[in-house]
């Protein structure tokens, strides 16, 4: 069966409405497509889903979403990407995580990091350049506290020893 609407086409149904196709099923619409749904919605794919959007997609939820996959989930995007939260954020992993990055790092922290390891914390790099204002680092109840040396030893200005020795040449003074 096949028909043409010319104009309008309203359809109001009081009750249930189903329609069963047992073949394909192409819908075309030329202009704008609104769907209001007064409930829940379920959809059952029986094999792939494939949305294709050629400008921009926007998802607004007003409550929680939880998104379940049953083998691997991938995100890409083709410029930058942006994960924000106006609450606490959770990033985690049962078993390994991998962070691959092409350029540099940069993490600014307003507040306090804390970093928690069960294992070994081990940091691998060709230079290091490590700045802290004040503070100690601390392995095996050994604590390194910030402080300065003083000289031991009269430095001329051009490198050469003078000889001569200042106070903090002695053991029980300086640091």
């Amino acid at each position: 069966q096949q028909y043409t609407i010319g104009g309008l086409r309203h359809a109001r149904v009081a009750g249930d409405d189903s329609t069963d196709i047992h073949g394909k099923q192409t819908q075309s619409v030329a202009k704008t497509k609104t769907e209001n749904i007064g409930s829940d919605v379920t959809e059952t794919f029986g094999k792939n889903h494939i949305n294709t959007v050629v400008g921009w997609e926007a998802i607004n939820i007003t409550k929680t979403q939880n998104t379940t996959v049953g083998e691997n989930m991938i995100h890409t995007a083709g410029q930058e990407s942006y994960f924000l939260s106006a609450g606490n954020q959770f990033l985690g992993s049962n078993v390994n995580q991998s962070n691959v990055v092409g350029g540099n790092i940069t993490e600014t922290v307003i507040g306090t990091v804390t970093e928690d390891y069960e294992g070994t914390h081990k940091v691998t790099a060709p230079t290091a350049d490590i700045v802290y204002d004040a503070g100690e680092i601390t392995v095996n109840t050994i604590t390194q506290t910030q402080h300065t040396h003083q000289t031991t030893s009269m430095d001329t200005g051009n490198g050469a020893n003078s000889g001569g020795k200042n106070a903090s040449d002695s053991p029980n003074s300086g640091t």
